[in-house]
């Protein structure tokens, strides 16, 4: 068995595979280069799958299935704790067998079993949080309601450092939290990342349109990431220019719902999940992100990586990475018109979509170069300068 220093571990619904579950990947592959070898535990098949691909070890893990227990369902909260016993028992046997230095912990169900396994076994445990916390601890001052928000809450005393992904979502967090409680102590903010693969000057800041002027977006297929207004402000950008198209990449449960909107527009292009999407988004002019709700999206900073103009909404973290103006444009979410008229600032004003383009990823090199995140922020948090590294 090859030697495991650090442990990630991610689980979610099979049909999520975005920024947290890319970051799983990404933070292996960094961990590598400095010479710490990571495991990635799922039930995620998506991930897991992505894993092999990125020749990175894997575990398979236990998931239940049914997540939902507000409402009537808490009745049901001594059957999710024995679930709970079950989840500790897998991952006392897989940290015994791999006796790692570091579990880090990335999921709601894990935040529980994972840490009680790792804090009886005496190795150090880290949790991250991707945006779920503002939603698990909810309510967890109220007495008798959230129970399993109340557990993790409590068992925050047991771990070394929580990390959030964004300013937005320790903001929303504080609205749960009371700014004295110890949770608080525990906190540090580093951002999300992504490594830096090209250094392909995109399309956009060529000034030659002889292709099609290109939309792209790229998420899971939900009305939450607002591809309805995609699709609606493309329609309306579409009937004045003529020589534009929209690429969507990603899949998900309200694929056909989404076909159907633009059915009737062969200049809408559904290209489904893509295991490099990079690769496409590269050549593209527009990058578009019309989300309802962000955390500190992996998507976004790829898109100030690639150099890309950017479109997306005022809301979550998108604020801490795009500045109307400077390196983006911000409206508002849920709104198709707004969407339309910032599509059409970047077709008619070159100069400005070459601007914040290149604004775009002066940002991403100034703050979100992953590979500098890893080795300057994250390791240390692992390993602090009085603790040997490695045995």
């Amino acid at each position: 068995m090859t030697k495991t220093d650090v442990i990630l571990i991610r689980n979610a619904n099979q049909f999520d595979f975005g920024g947290a579950e890319k970051y799983q990947i990404l933070l292996a592959q960094e961990l590598a280069q400095n010479d710490l070898h990571a495991t990635i535990v799922s039930s995620h098949q998506q991930l897991l799958n992505s894993a092999k691909q990125s020749n990175l070890p894997t575990v398979k893990s236990p998931w239940l299935k049914h997540q939902n227990f507000a409402g009537w369902r808490i009745v049901l909260i001594p059957l999710y704790f024995l679930w709970q016993i079950r989840l500790y028992c897998f991952y006392r046997r897989l940290f015994k067998a791999h006796q790692p230095q570091i579990v880090h912990i990335h999921s709601r169900d894990d935040f529980i079993a994972g840490t009680l396994a790792a804090h009886h076994l005496g190795i150090k445990v880290f949790w991250t949080d991707h945006a779920d916390l503002k939603h698990i601890l909810q309510n967890v001052q109220v007495r008798f309601k959230n129970p399993i928000g109340k557990t993790i809450l409590k068992l925050a005393s047991k771990i070394d450092r929580l990390i959030l992904i964004s300013q937005s979502e320790k903001s929303a967090i504080s609205q749960h939290i009371k700014n004295t409680h110890h949770f608080w102590q525990k906190t540090i903010i580093i951002p999300n990342g992504v490594n830096d693969t090209t250094t392909i000057t995109s399309q956009s800041s060529q000034c030659q349109h002889d292709h099609p002027f290109t939309f792209a977006t790229s998420s899971r297929l939900v009305k939450d990431k607002g591809i309805a207004e995609a699709i609606t402000a493309f329609n309306s950008v579409h009937k004045n220019h003529a020589n534009c198209q929209l690429l969507i990449i990603g899949d998900g449960p309200d694929n056909q719902k989404f076909k159907k909107i633009a059915q009737g527009n062969t200049h809408i292009h559904f290209l489904g999940y893509l295991n490099q999407p990079l690769d496409t988004l590269q050549s593209v002019d527009c990058f578009l992100m019309p989300t309802y709700h962000e955390g500190l999206s992996l998507s976004l900073i790829e898109a100030c990586m690639l150099q890309l103009p950017i479109i997306t909404t005022n809301v979550g973290g998108n604020p801490e990475i795009i500045t109307d103006q400077y390196n983006g444009l911000l409206i508002p979410p849920r709104d198709a018109e707004a969407l339309e008229q910032a599509m059409l600032k970047i077709i008619n004003h070159p100069d400005l979509a070459h601007q914040l383009a290149s604004q775009a990823r002066q940002t991403f090199e100034q703050k979100f170069n992953f590979t500098k995140i890893v080795h300057d922020q994250i390791i240390p948090l692992y390993f602090p300068e009085d603790d040997t590294i490695k045995s």
